[in-house]
């Protein structure tokens, strides 16, 4: 078999895995959504759902951690397809079945309200955070996180601490002879997105110069790291 025809095999195998997935799904939302299913008939074909994802994740979280790498033979053994999934496939399935539990709560909350919008699985304390940051940086301030301080804040265990505390230097008082210098963390803000470049910033920080319709849309950029979707993928931040 060349190459062509090979490939062209794959893809087909591809496919027929794919549209047996979508059979399934659709089977699945018209006995849940039937005329006449009543709530308790579809809160039972979710749930049924849900555990058949448990399953699927688990024995992928499973070998996880088993050592060995996927390699070209083992993909060459079924057609370019590696039985069991592949590295990825088993360390996505870890974080899937992290969350599970919860996009399944949070989408069945959603739901009982009679409708979704994105805006509604923003959790209420990084709702708070954004509306401090936005407030900040329209007054020209800088937020602080005294969270993210307090949780790496150096202490007497720390060699420049005690350095410092040699030099004369007091908890709270400025740095330098005069005490006049800097008292506060630097560079509070943090890095930013996870694979970004050096001085990329979120897509969803809000600044100085934001109208209500960009602070809406940073706002819905930021819920959406939160939505669930329907094979329970962990979001990842805008690049």
């Amino acid at each position: 078999m060349d190459a062509a025809a090979d490939k062209q095999l794959r893809e087909q195998q591809e496919l027929q895995r794919l549209e047996a997935r979508i059979r399934e799904a659709a089977r699945r939302q018209m006995m849940g959504g039937a005329p006449g299913a009543g709530a308790e008939a579809k809160l039972a074909a979710v749930q049924d759902l849900h555990g058949e994802r448990l399953k699927e994740y688990a024995e992928l979280a499973a070998r996880a951690d088993e050592e060995f790498k996927d390699t070209v033979e083992m993909a060459e053994r079924n057609r370019g397809v590696i039985e069991g999934g592949t590295w990825e496939h088993r360390k996505r399935a870890q974080e899937m079945l992290s969350t599970a539990d919860t996009a399944l709560s949070m989408t069945l909350t959603a739901k009982a309200k009679g409708g979704t919008h994105i805006g509604q699985y923003l959790p209420p304390e990084e709702l708070e955070r954004f509306l401090k940051g936005a407030k900040a940086a329209a007054n020209g301030e800088t937020l602080e996180a005294p969270e993210d301080f307090e949780k790496h804040k150096l202490d007497e265990s720390n060699i420049g601490y005690q350095m410092l505390q040699r030099a004369g230097w007091k908890e709270g008082e400025g740095l330098g002879k005069e005490g006049s210098g800097a008292s506060a963390p630097v560079n509070m803000a943090g890095a930013g997105p996870a694979g970004s470049g050096v001085g990329a910033t979120a897509t969803d920080a809000v600044e100085g110069d934001d109208d209500e319709f960009d602070s809406y849309r940073k706002r819905m950029m930021l819920a959406y790291k939160f939505r669930p979707n329907p094979l329970n993928n962990p979001r990842r931040a805008y690049y």
